[in-house]
């Protein structure tokens, strides 16, 4: 089974979003910072930051068609302590824990990029009591900039009609009797 996000090179009307903050900023106890915000669809590929306290939250906020706005908090501290300091099939770990040089790194790396539709936003939440430094961030976004343009791309690519010996061909299997009428592929 093919994903979209594999088909992105056929595509047209969208682009890679790559973002990489470099310069340290502070966050005062208790607030938030946004990061990044985009308002149309996509997906997130990638993202990482490293934080100054094991505490504070890396917090990925998007919009879900079904279930509205979803929020995941990502804290060092908790992810450590699951034991995901590892690369893993969720894709949510830390991958530096450094208790002496002050440097958490929160890493999110999703075996499948995290689809959003509308609306994307990434912040940092300092904790209650304490300031935090976020040292570096760095995310890739596969960004839908034209919605016609790629939906129509879609549909060209996909929307052609096919015989069942094409289809059984291409998979490698034999039907006897099959008649060749083309048949629509599905667009399930």
């Amino acid at each position: 089974m093919t994903l979209i996000h594999e088909l992105l090179p056929l595509l047209k009307g969208w682009r890679y979003l790559p973002l990489d903050i470099d310069v340290p900023f502070g966050i005062l106890p208790g607030q938030e910072k946004l990061t990044v915000e985009t308002k149309r669809p996509g997906w997130l590929l990638s993202a990482m930051c490293a934080l100054s306290d094991p505490e504070a939250e890396l917090v990925v906020r998007y919009y879900d068609p079904y279930e509205g706005m979803i929020e995941t908090d990502l804290r060092p501290l908790a992810l450590h302590q699951a034991g995901l300091s590892l690369p893993n099939a969720v894709g949510i770990w830390v991958s530096r824990y450094d208790d002496t040089a002050k440097v958490y790194v929160v890493s999110f790396t999703p075996v499948t990029p995290l689809p959003f539709c509308v609306r994307y936003r990434l912040f940092v939440r300092a904790p209650a009591t304490r300031p935090v430094t976020v040292l570096n961030y760095i995310h890739l976004i596969v960004d839908i900039l034209n919605k016609d343009a790629f939906t129509e791309s879609l549909r060209e690519l996909l929307g052609r009609y096919v015989t069942v010996e094409e289809v059984t061909k291409a998979v490698k299997i034999t039907l006897p009797g099959v008649r060749s009428e083309a048949v629509p592929m599905s667009r399930g």
